[in-house]
């Protein structure tokens, strides 16, 4: 059974926002593509004339229609003076994929500093003869120590690169500062 379309009500701003979306050269096609279902649908075309007219699969022309409609009407009943302004970024968001697709983080952010503090630390300090860590013996006193219950060298290895990587555009920004 199918239902009734919601119907979505612009202002001339809105409208001139989303009409700038649809022409804009470096966004992807999925914003453009939802853009174009919510002119399509604030100018009263049902699910099926939009699907005709714009080729795009009326299942998804009824979601994109809904998801607008619940976050455009949600921002309207907020207190004018509280809500955030009408403005390209806040129709971008609405516009966004939904958070919580694909594969949810394996290891936890503590996990990971406790990770990067124990490289910190020479190896001497837990016992190894050496004086650097190489990223096997960093792993191997990883799940020695119970930090996690396994994780592969070069998984170790792209959180110590995620860690300088943060640490250098820390670095650079106090040095503009300076």
């Amino acid at each position: 059974m199918s239902g009734i379309a919601v119907c979505i009500d612009l202002s001339l701003v809105e409208r001139g926002l989303l009409q700038k979306i649809l022409r804009s050269r470096s966004l992807g096609s999925n914003p453009q593509t939802r853009a174009q279902i919510v002119l399509a649908a604030a100018d009263h075309l049902t699910n099926r004339q939009i699907q005709k007219d714009y080729g795009i699969e009326v299942h998804r022309v009824g979601t994109w229609r809904k998801r607008f409609h619940e976050v455009h009407e949600l921002w309207k009943t907020l207190d004018s003076d509280l809500r955030p302004a009408m403005n390209e970024k806040l129709l971008l968001s609405w516009l966004a994929d939904r958070p919580g697709r694909g594969r949810k983080a394996t290891f936890t952010k503590e996990q990971k500093a406790l990770i990067t503090a124990l490289a910190c630390k020479p190896p001497s300090e837990s016992g190894y003869p050496h004086t650097h860590w190489n990223l096997r013996l960093l792993t191997q006193e990883v799940i020695k120590r119970g930090i996690v219950a396994s994780i592969a060298f070069q998984t170790v290895g792209d959180f110590l690169k995620e860690g300088r990587l943060e640490t250098t555009q820390e670095h650079l920004l106090v040095k503009r500062k300076g």
